[in-house]
């Protein structure tokens, strides 16, 4: 009798465990070539793009995502791959309270931030960042899916891609006005 309320209690955890975290957002990231279907076509780095999400049977969509709630279909035909993948939105009413879980089913921009967000709040402004592993290469299909909250909940979204060479220009031209800076301050004290 002692053991089978040990067990029971066991249960009991499991059980509310696995009901607490049902609700929670699952982002799965998954690039793959493309094929026929309607993508949202990403063509310019540094660009915000707004898309809506869809059903994750629509045509296009790998099978392997058709047991999610919405996906978003898109295409890299930026004229180079993508390294680094924002997607934003607003926290509905649908969303406040959960946290949001990233999976990542292959080698490309496999780091992410999702589990900065923990609990969403409503209004909250979330960026999740998509970053590392290998780019995305140009002409290639990629698609983030959701698991967790219906596809009539979901908040429109905001995708974008960095520049390609944007940040090690950034870094190269505060280096150079470094060197300026400092080369005026000497120039000073030689002729003080």
């Amino acid at each position: 009798m002692k053991y089978l309320r040990v067990v029971l209690l066991l249960a009991a955890c499991v059980v509310f465990v696995r009901s607490a975290s049902a609700n929670d957002i699952r982002l799965i990231f998954d690039p793959s070539p493309a094929q026929q279907g309607s993508f949202y076509i990403i063509q310019t780095p540094g660009t915000d793009y707004t898309v809506s999400w869809e059903s994750c049977s629509s045509t296009g969509i790998p099978n392997s995502l058709h047991g999610n709630n919405a996906c978003l279909p898109f295409i890299n035909e930026t004229g180079g791959p993508i390294s680094l993948l924002d997607l934003s939105f607003i926290v509905n009413s649908a969303l406040v309270g959960q946290t949001i879980d990233c999976v990542n089913t292959d080698g490309n921009l496999t780091s992410n931030n999702c589990d900065a967000y923990s609990p969403l709040t409503l209004g909250e402004n979330v960026t999740v960042t998509f970053s590392g592993g290998s780019s995305i290469p140009n002409y290639m299909a990629f698609f983030i899916a959701e698991d967790g909250v219906a596809l009539s909940s979901m908040p429109v979204s905001g995708v974008s891609v960095a520049e390609p060479l944007a940040l090690p220009l950034l870094m190269m031209g505060l280096a150079l006005m470094g060197l300026m800076l400092v080369g005026r301050k000497q120039e000073k004290i030689v002729a003080g």
